[in-house]
């Protein structure tokens, strides 16, 4: 083991608490972007799979009462692929024990009891029977917040008539992964649900049998969306329909890509702030540390050591506090992403949440600190090459100060001018007028005025105290006049 790696070693241990510190500055800017831009990642990824491993539907429409042979119209159009012509009607539930109002949304299911589109990802139990009417999926939200699992029963109110379903299973869909009742902007478990039933006897209880109400269009390779909502609208037109809509205004997709927006709004903004507040703070400490070994580093250049050696020493001192801070970063951006993609869960029903880390985000903060670091180090080490190692073992010199106009109206004190007034207020407004351009008058005026008044708050001032903040006049004290006297001579 060379001699600079034996003192980067005895360096890192009594240096230990300046050390770890840093790091955990290092780790803490490090963390909050890496738990913002994960679980924003996963959000993205998670919607990105789940719609296509489902055939989420690219177009929505509803009509009063369309018969099903215009599906076969629709699929005519240019750029359509699929269609999924069904019964979507509302109910009024009934649920023993349950005494509020429940609402929710029964959606019929094909013939074969498996939609082409829209496909339901069942958590618990089994799809139902297609030919027994009395079988429904529940939606899993619904199911978790009233404690229902499959052999519960649960009423629907379908057209006034009361009839009672056999849960068999419990599911989600890529339609209602934000599952909110209408008018409300928020999802509500305990009293809206969703149930897939038969769609045969959906359609017999409120007389839509042959017709449908509601259609979810899957377009081709190179269709254009404007295109053919125009003819679907059209289509629909005589039987009751609505505008045709993509996925943007459909509730669900809608609230989701905004809050995945916002999401990503707040990982590019606020995390970068702290990340680089904490390179800020890594670049000064590491200057002023390395700046207080000038006598070292002198010492090592009289031994012989090379400026490249030198550096490469106090790099590592630097990339060891980096790598600290940046293990520290990583298991705490995890730890944090993690619970922020769990506070999804009661308002997004995926299948899962699967956590997505890209390798480029600890990789983007490590190098962020790893630099801001080096360059602290490089603009002390600068400072320190430039003096011969005689000169650099001495103490560096006082900083040389200078009169500026400023100091002649910057302070509240009323003694004060550029050639007189008390010790407290020269000293106090000096460190923020002598670099010029750095405050505006206001800022400089009132912390001045402050620092001049505090110690005197809550206390009587002294005879000699007194002396020396008085307005000089022709009337002064004898202080005033020997001391302006002593000035003149």
């Amino acid at each position: 083991m060379t001699a600079l790696a034996v003192k980067l070693r005895r360096d890192l241990w009594h240096l230990r608490g300046q050390v770890i510190t840093i790091a955990l500055v290092i780790g803490s800017g490090l963390a909050v972007f890496i738990a913002s831009l994960s679980a924003y990642h996963s959000l993205v990824s998670s919607k990105t799979h789940y719609y296509a491993a489902s055939s989420f539907a690219d177009l929505f429409a509803t009509a009063r009462r369309a018969p099903v042979s215009l599906a076969g119209r629709v699929v005519a159009i240019p750029g359509v692929a699929e269609v999924d012509a069904r019964v979507v009607a509302p109910a009024v539930l009934d649920l023993p024990g349950r005494t509020l109002p429940l609402t929710g949304r029964m959606v019929g299911l094909p013939p074969d009891g498996r939609p082409s589109m829209n496909l339901l990802h069942v958590l618990a139990g089994r799809m139902p029977d297609p030919t027994d009417p009395r079988q429904a999926l529940v939606s899993a939200g619904f199911a978790e917040a009233n404690r229902l699992r499959p052999g519960s029963s649960i009423g629907a109110r379908l057209n006034g008539l009361l009839q009672q379903y056999l849960i068999v299973g419990i599911a989600v869909s890529p339609e209602y992964v934000f599952a909110s009742p209408p008018g409300d902007p928020l999802p509500d478990d305990r009293r809206f649900e969703v149930l897939w039933v038969n769609g045969a006897g959906l359609a017999a209880a409120f007389d839509m049998e042959g017709a449908f109400n509601n259609i979810a269009v899957r377009l081709g390779p190179g269709a254009v969306p404007r295109v053919v909502m125009a003819e679907i609208d059209r289509l629909l037109r005589p039987y009751g329909g609505l505008r045709a809509h993509d996925r943007s205004l459909q509730a669900s997709d809608r609230f989701l890509v905004d809050e995945i927006l916002q999401q990503g709004t707040m990982a590019t903004t606020i995390p970068p702030v702290f990340l680089v507040v904490a390179a800020f703070l890594l670049n000064a400490v590491t200057a002023r540390l390395i700046g207080t070994q000038r006598e070292q580093i002198a010492a090592l250049k009289a031994m012989g050591y090379t400026n490249a050696e030198i550096a490469r020493h106090y790099a590592g001192f630097v990339l060891a506090m980096v790598g600290l801070g940046t293990i520290l970063g990583v298991v705490a951006g995890v730890l944090f992403g993690r619970m922020m993609l769990l506070s999804y869960h009661p308002f997004f029903r995926f299948p899962s949440l699967a956590y997505d880390l890209r390798s480029w985000v600890p990789a983007v903060g490590a190098g962020v600190a790893a630099a801001s670091g080096l360059a602290g180090a490089a603009t002390a080490l600068r400072a320190a090459f430039r003096l011969a190692p005689a000169e650099a073992m001495r103490p560096p010199a006082p900083a040389v100060y200078r009169r500026l106009g400023v100091d002649a109206w910057a302070s509240g004190c009323p003694a004060w001018s550029p050639r007189r007034g008390c010790a407290a207020c020269r000293s106090s407004s000096r460190p923020v007028s002598a670099p010029p351009g750095l405050l505006s008058s206001a800022s400089i005026r009132k912390p001045a005025c402050a620092a001049r008044l505090m110690p005197t708050l809550g206390r009587s001032r002294s005879p000699a105290r007194a002396s020396s903040c008085r307005r000089a006049s022709p009337n002064g004290s004898a202080s005033a006049s020997a001391t302006r006297s002593r000035r003149n001579s």
